[in-house]
């Protein structure tokens, strides 16, 4: 592992494109809507929109897409992407700084979503400057108070009370609950392994790298990037989960889920 800066940066979120199967089996799964807070949404910022599956841990979600589920300015090319996200204001320049250092050029952003009639400020965002189209790896900066991650948050826990208290109702067990992402894994171009492995030292996470392979850890989460000379795509999300209990495998469309004994999920999709 690479020697790691102090930690400015966190695993926000992974999205992937997946299939027509798979993105309407998981839209209407009732296994993911007891498994997780999970919703399908389309949200507008700036000039673009998008529809998503959310599946929410936490601190940390999964989005999925399905291949017409992209505003036109991204789809057709972005397949995959990684979103990590700062604890503080002022995270950005630091990890501008850091990725200048390792010969890495950046450019900002800012996004910002609608409410109602208004455009209100939503993030400010970095990423390499010779990013490649099919593969998108940015860091956030929350700009509203309170910050997305603290609404997760508060939205997660109350989830989770209600689940609690609805399963104690009806004198049953809750069963496993997604409570965070502990490991995703993508194929990306190989251009994509030199372009995200500086910024996720950048971040804070030790890294190792190889032309083929680059492995980014945490103390709670594990980012795997595979070259692949094929498609882009998301391979393989890992989950924490609370309420272990009986192992269960459940088909999403030409995804699978398996819950181990172990509190640990398993999310598959290397057929979608």
């Amino acid at each position: 592992m690479s020697a790691c800066h102090p930690q400015m940066a966190f695993l926000d979120h992974v999205f992937g494109v997946v299939d027509h199967e798979t993105a309407a089996a998981a839209a209407t799964s009732e296994f993911l809507k007891t498994f997780g807070r999970f919703s399908v949404a389309t949200t507008v910022a700036d000039d673009e929109s998008w529809t998503g599956r959310y599946l929410f841990g936490r601190r940390t979600y999964l989005e999925l897409f399905g291949p017409d589920d992209l505003s036109e300015s991204d789809a057709p090319e972005v397949s995959a992407g990684l979103g990590l996200s700062t604890r503080a204001r002022g995270g950005l320049e630091v990890i501008a700084k850091r990725m200048a250092a390792l010969g890495s050029s950046t450019r900002t952003a800012r996004k910002t979503r609608a409410e109602g009639a208004d455009r209100v400020p939503w993030f400010d965002l970095l990423e390499a400057t010779d990013a490649w189209p099919s593969f998108e790896a940015w860091v956030m900066e929350f700009l509203e108070e309170p910050t997305d991650l603290e609404l997760r948050e508060t939205a997660f826990t109350t989830w989770l009370a209600e689940r609690t208290e609805a399963a104690a109702s009806r004198g049953s067990p809750p069963g496993p609950a997604l409570t965070d992402l502990s490991l995703v894994r993508l194929s990306v171009p190989a251009k994509s392994l030199a372009t995200t492995a500086p910024m996720l030292r950048a971040a804070g996470f030790a890294t190792v790298s190889t032309p083929s392979l680059v492995v980014a850890k945490d103390a709670g989460t594990t980012i795997e990037l595979h070259a692949t000379t094929e498609s882009t795509a998301l391979r393989r999300v890992e989950l924490t989960i609370a309420s272990p209990g009986v192992e269960h495998v459940e088909a999403i469309g030409r995804s699978q889920i398996t819950v181990r004994g172990n509190g640990r999920a398993v999310w598959d999709f290397t057929s979608s």
